[in-house]
């Protein structure tokens, strides 16, 4: 049976939904996707952004997709493949290792990725790397391909390649840069008040978004610049907006430096879902990667920092 192009049936898998770069990246997909006219499902171990999806009309199945332990793997496979079964999926597309791992195990077990047949169709899986994954000997042998492979830039690909070791002959390799919907940053969509900030309306705002895990270096340079800041502009605020594993060192440090200057001068926002908002309150973005590209999309002044991307 010949599947028309035009009309697919997706799944995309993903770890989980709170946000993220790549969290917002599926949500984005998954909804331009959908107005193209395909069939969308979205597989994840759920979060904050899920109403996003459900509101769009995309359904969104709750699978352990977001956990190494040997037995969350195992459920996952199983429910996977419970999945696959039930809704004769034409492509599954896999964000992440683990879901990319689980995907080729449970296609496997009906055929293997690229030769699992549902009603008689062809059922390949494509993986996006969003970032420079672990790349040692263990880690390796949980990094599946797929049928065909997407990368966000060209660092992600020398990193697939160099580091990852993914034959370009053996499985094709696609650069497609990250996009982002304009819609998401019109003035109305902008409009709204971020949740939470009292702020002179003429306060000057430096702005940074980015997941706290490591490296935290750009958090933790605009903390120690706020002092030098604060003294050319009085009513600065520098907000920091996102969550990680370092999320609490870089909260210490903004506490400190409160106390030292008399004033909350840094605010540590934690995870956002309103960016575009804060987009729109901020004089200028410190970012890298999605985050700066969403600060452009807004219009705004860009400082590009960060070690990857």
């Amino acid at each position: 049976m010949t599947v028309d192009a035009h009309h697919l049936h997706i799944l995309l898998a993903t770890m989980a939904l709170d946000v993220g770069g790549a969290e917002t990246h599926v949500v984005t997909l998954a909804k331009a996707l959908a107005r193209r006219g395909h069939r969308v499902e979205v597989a994840s171990a759920g979060g904050r952004m899920v109403p996003q999806l459900t509101q769009a009309g995309i359904p969104h199945h709750a699978l352990p997709l977001a956990s190494r332990a040997p037995w969350k793997l195992a459920q996952a496979i199983v429910s996977f493949r419970r999945l696959l079964r039930q809704r004769a999926f034409d492509v599954v597309h896999a964000h992440a290792r683990i879901p990319a791992w689980v995907a080729d195990q449970a296609l496997r077990r009906l055929g293997g990725p690229g030769r699992a047949r549902f009603e008689g169709r062809r059922c390949p899986l494509v993986t996006t790397y969003h970032g420079p994954y672990a790349a040692g000997c263990f880690w390796r042998q949980f990094t599946r391909w797929g049928d065909a492979v997407i990368v966000v830039s060209e660092h992600i690909r020398e990193h697939v390649v160099d580091r990852l070791r993914a034959d370009p002959h053996k499985v094709p390799i696609t650069i497609i840069p990250n996009g982002i919907d304009l819609d998401d940053f019109t003035e109305k969509a902008m409009a709204a008040k971020p949740e939470g900030l009292d702020l002179p309306p003429d306060a000057p705002v430096v702005l940074h978004v980015s997941r706290l895990s490591e490296p935290i270096d750009t958090a933790l340079a605009l903390i120690g610049a706020a002092p030098d800041l604060n003294a050319r502009f009085p009513q600065l605020a520098i907000l920091i907006a996102g969550t990680g594993t370092r999320f609490e060192v870089v909260r210490r440090a903004a506490e400190e430096t409160n106390r030292r200057l008399g004033r909350k001068v840094v605010w540590m926002l934690g995870a956002r879902l309103d960016i575009p908002a804060l987009q729109r309150r901020a004089w200028l973005t410190v970012a890298v990667g999605r985050a700066a590209l969403e600060a452009m999309a807004a219009e705004r002044p860009v400082v590009i920092s960060g070690t990857n991307g």
